[in-house]
């Protein structure tokens, strides 16, 4: 994920005009934000909607620490979301 999100930083976004022709301006600087839920074993699959909330945590703690960032978050083997960073 990190290889992905430091690929689109590196690419430059060109801008168009109003009839989709190229401009001259400068470069559109992209970043990207990722935010996942990772599981340690097959055992601990948790239910589509806890493994999209846990993702979306993640996602938006990557945006509050200073954006351009992957934030992964661990499913811990006792029930519940997981809120502890997988590093």
């Amino acid at each position: 994920m990190e290889r992905l999100r430091e690929e689109v930083e590196r690419q430059p976004f060109a801008t168009a005009d109003r009839d989709d022709r190229p401009q001259s301006a400068l470069p559109l600087p992209v970043t990207l934000s990722i935010g996942a839920c990772l599981l340690a074993a097959k055992d601990q699959m948790p239910d589509a909607v806890q493994a999209l909330s846990a993702a979306d945590r993640a996602l938006y703690t990557a945006k509050q620490a200073g954006r351009n960032r992957v934030i992964a978050l661990c499913f811990e083997a006792t029930p519940g979301l997981a809120n502890q960073s997988c590093d």
